[in-house]
């Protein structure tokens, strides 16, 4: 009974660990949009445990906070939140950076499917009604790394 008790609380922390294991790099990128163009600090999901680990798990995550998911090439797209204690907005761009499309206001916790309407390399994830604020959407160019 010790031992499986001892066994069960090892767990429980490794599974508790394991939600809050990733530290995203984080760059500057910017974007043109309707508004002009804007720069935003984004954390970078590059590797697959990365874009696995997403966004799942953390509710400090809100307005002024983005994260980029970055594809090895295009591919149609498709996310959940499953896990993901926040409403999102979902934004979809091709291999050249251009816009396709935006899942607005994501159900927290939701199995639907919020997918890219074409292939696509990019997803932007920034807090619900943020890309309204920031005019991304038709015509935005995603242009990369900010700065010189």
């Amino acid at each position: 009974m010790r031992c499986l008790l001892k066994y069960s609380l090892i767990s429980l922390l490794a599974l508790v660990l394991s939600q809050h294991s990733y530290a995203f790099e984080r760059e500057a990128i910017r974007l043109d949009t309707a508004k002009g163009s804007i720069t935003i600090e984004v954390e970078l999901a590059i590797t697959p445990a990365e874009r696995k680990q997403g966004l799942m798990g953390r509710d400090d995550f809100g307005p002024g906070d983005a994260m980029l998911f970055i594809y090895p090439g295009e591919q149609q797209l498709s996310f959940w939140m499953k896990g993901t204690p926040v409403s999102l907005d979902i934004i979809f761009f091709d291999g050249e950076g251009a816009w396709l499309n935006t899942a607005y206001g994501t159900i927290p916790f939701s199995l639907d499917s919020y997918s890219s309407v074409a292939p696509g390399r990019y997803v932007l994830e920034v807090a619900a009604g943020e890309a309204k604020r920031l005019g991304i959407g038709e015509g935005t160019l995603l242009l990369g790394k900010a700065g010189p």
